[in-house]
């Protein structure tokens, strides 16, 4: 059986084809002290003077000051100690606007519709996050969206779930062919070790200069446009730029490196649009929040989870 893409690709595979349906310093050395050695003579009816004698001073060397990191190198580190970051907690909210969304917002292709909202925790190879929107609508979940936990080499999941065959609310466990499900649209690890990796000049980012986040000092960069680019193709190759009919039309990226020396916030924002008819427009949206690095994050499988079994699908052994 076919591998299942993950919702949110689903979600935006329908957008693609309606378009297409549209229109083809260390500190200072310290200085020694001199000491001058004096000769005290035996008392007698004549005072001595004391005698000094002379020594050449001591120059302390002066030690260059260590250069500061540049904004670029300081923020490479950001990039890559975050990505390498053993555990982290996240949050993501997607959203759209456009044609495509008119019937979900009254007509009023202005009005941004909540896509994907994602909140959970990674550590190491474990995951546990909830995802709601409309890209766990399509799968039948309803507004409550699904929950999805990824221990021991197993994906589970907690339903309902009708198009996955998950028809209540306990724990199941996916077949392999469906766990790609478990994928957030993002891979944020995955984009950040790309662009912290990459060969000097590949990436372009300006630095925007400090802002406060959370009551952290933070210095915002804003990346040119081949990060943009990058940014966009880490949703998947559903919305990447030459995919399909879709084409990127504008871009924003921009993210915040704080002074723990960690990437805290990113935030995107793609206009979209038929290479054919480029009034045709769709604007995504994409803010992540990333925090709690490094912490001790438990994430274990479900109890009682039962295989979940689909049509010409063998069931999982638990």
């Amino acid at each position: 059986m076919a591998k299942h893409p993950p919702a949110w690709a689903t979600a935006l595979t329908v957008v693609s084809l309606w378009l297409a349906g549209c229109a083809s310093a260390p500190a200072p050395a310290q200085t020694p002290v001199i000491t001058l050695p004096v000769t005290l003579l035996a008392p007698t009816a004549t005072v001595v003077p004391l005698t000094a004698t002379p020594v050449p001073p001591t120059v302390t060397p002066t030690v260059a000051p260590t250069p500061a990191a540049s904004p670029a190198s300081a923020l490479q580190a950001a990039l890559l100690k975050t990505s390498a970051a053993e555990s982290y907690r996240i949050e993501i909210s997607m959203t759209g606007s456009g044609q495509p969304f008119a019937a979900l917002s009254g007509d009023d292709t202005s009005i941004e519709v909540p896509l994907m909202t994602i909140s959970g925790a990674y550590s190491r190879q474990s995951a546990s996050f909830t995802m709601s929107g409309l890209a766990t609508a399509i799968l039948g979940s309803g507004h409550d969206g699904v929950e999805l936990i990824v221990a021991d080499g197993k994906t589970y999941l907690r339903g309902p779930a009708p198009m996955l065959g998950a028809t209540d609310n306990g724990w199941h466990i996916l077949p392999q062919q469906q766990a790609s499900v478990a994928q957030a649209p993002l891979g944020v690890a995955q984009l950040l070790r790309h662009l912290g990796g990459a060969e000097a000049g590949a990436f372009q980012f300006d630095n925007e200069g400090s802002q406060e986040w959370e009551g952290r000092p933070c210095d915002a960069h804003r990346g040119d446009a081949s990060a943009t680019r990058a940014a966009l193709a880490s949703f998947g190759a559903n919305i990447a730029p030459g995919a399909g009919s879709l084409s990127l039309q504008t871009g924003e990226f921009r993210l915040w490196a704080c002074d723990d020396g960690y990437v805290h916030r990113l935030q995107m924002r793609f206009e979209l649009s038929s290479a054919d008819d480029p009034s045709r427009v769709i604007v995504f949206k994409a803010e992540v929040r990333l925090f709690d690095h490094g912490a001790d994050i438990q994430i274990s499988a479900p109890p009682d989870a039962t295989p979940l079994a689909l049509p010409g699908l063998t069931p999982v052994a638990p």
